[in-house]
């Protein structure tokens, strides 16, 4: 019997085959002869279509926040109900952006609308799904974003904002599927966020913020490489804690061993020295962190500079190459202090309060002369650009004088910025 060859066979055949395929697929198939060309041609043209409209899917409810900008998404029970008449779309998404701000109701909701018999049998599929009646309600849209996760093979990255009831039933389920990702016998293995990459979280100015436990889950996904916040706290003893996170906390978080994040940034929070220890201890290459501190405002962590530099010490020397560590003004000299930073030999940038290299006197302007020169002596030999923040004409120039006369300590210097009044 003769080989089959493809172009023996029907157009509608080879229609449903190139149909089946993914864009890097179809496009190497296209290219094999003119015939197969014009035949996968309404292929491509539906893969161009899908890639414009689905690869970054917004979801959630209009909300305004203080800034005046408003975010517009389709509600999440919609797109889902779209995904099981069209399957395919799934494999599209790759940035998903959500907005839940709560129990908001669907506009057009009707109390007695008949779910697809497609959607209801996916849920009943779903091996990590147990609250199946709350995923169904109109106001359950973070257990509908949750669900979601499980549908979307090819998602790389993940922006949030929304109420702290939202983040427990998504960490709940990425939990779960964490899991199941770290064990390669486990039959749900890579079906679902084995590509996730970057995930980011904001609150609601409205209210206190974030738990810093959120990122767990998310960290122990063997693919995640970026963690970034926005009004987000963390206390290891949980004295700030105004959630109920049952399934994970800090202390017990299976964390996948030599975990690849890089980069760590957490804008305008509050986390204490030892949170940042349960954060940084399982990261083997840590390049990038940024930290700034507010603890008037979110949570009540006491800021420590020392502290934080310490973990990063221990846990990043070798690898850390941009570091970013302020607090706002209300923290004392002593807080800011972050002691000497020439073990970390690949640090390039370096962001830091003004007085973060004060050491820890009662009196520092009457400390030995021989300290004198601190700022040139506690910089790695690698470093390229310092930022002082919180810099006032009238703080004593003495220590930049001779952190350019000592230029020789520091052969990759080429920039100080100095950020203030």
């Amino acid at each position: 019997m003769a080989p089959l060859d493809l172009l023996s066979l029907p157009n509608e055949i080879i229609t449903q085959v190139i149909d089946e395929l993914d864009l890097t697929d179809t496009w190497s198939v296209a290219q094999t002869s003119k015939a197969i060309h014009h035949v996968s041609q309404p292929a491509m043209k539906r893969h161009r279509v899908y890639k414009a409209e689905y690869s970054i899917v917004r979801l959630g409810v209009p909300y305004m926040d203080n800034d005046d900008t408003k975010f517009e998404g389709s509600p999440p029970l919609v797109f889902l109900e779209q995904i099981v008449r069209e399957p395919r779309i799934a494999s599209y998404v790759t940035d998903l952006r959500l907005s839940l701000c709560g129990n908001h109701l669907e506009d057009n909701y009707r109390p007695d609308q008949q779910r697809p018999a497609a959607l209801l049998s996916a849920i009943d599929d779903c091996p990590w799904i147990v609250d199946d009646v709350a995923l169904l309600m109109p106001t359950g849209q973070a257990h509908q974003v949750a669900f979601l996760l499980t549908l979307l093979p090819n998602l790389r990255s993940m922006a949030m904002r929304c109420k702290s009831d939202g983040f427990v039933a998504i960490t709940e389920i990425v939990w779960k599927i964490a899991q199941a990702n770290q064990n390669m016998s486990s039959a749900a293995h890579g079906k679902a966020l084995s590509k996730m990459t970057k995930i980011s979280s904001g609150h609601y100015d409205t209210e206190n913020g974030q738990d810093l436990v959120f990122y767990a889950s998310f960290m122990s996904l063997p693919s995640m490489r970026s963690l970034y916040g926005h009004r987000i706290y963390g206390t290891a003893n949980g004295q700030d804690a105004n959630d109920a996170y049952p399934c994970i906390t800090l202390h017990d978080a299976r964390v996948v061993e030599h975990n690849q994040i890089d980069e760590i940034k957490m804008l305008y929070s509050s986390i204490d020295s030892t949170s940042w220890e349960l954060i940084l201890k399982p990261i083997e290459n840590l390049k990038r962190f940024t930290y700034e501190h507010v603890g008037a405002v979110v949570g009540s962590a006491e800021y420590d500079g020392l502290g934080i530099t310490e973990h990063l010490r221990k846990y990043a020397s070798h690898s850390l190459q941009h570091l970013d560590l302020t607090c706002d003004m209300e923290y004392s000299e002593e807080d800011q202090f972050v002691g000497d930073l020439r073990e970390f030999k690949l640090l390039r940038t370096l962001r830091l309060n003004a007085e973060a290299f004060v050491p820890k006197y009662d009196n520092w302007r009457s400390r030995p002369e021989v300290e004198y020169d601190r700022l040139a002596d506690a910089l790695p030999a690698s470093i390229q650009a310092v930022t002082l923040v919180d810099w006032f004409a009238d703080n004593d120039p003495l220590d930049l004088a001779r952190l350019i006369e000592e230029k020789h300590k520091l052969p990759e210097l080429r920039r100080i910025n100095l950020e203030g009044t």
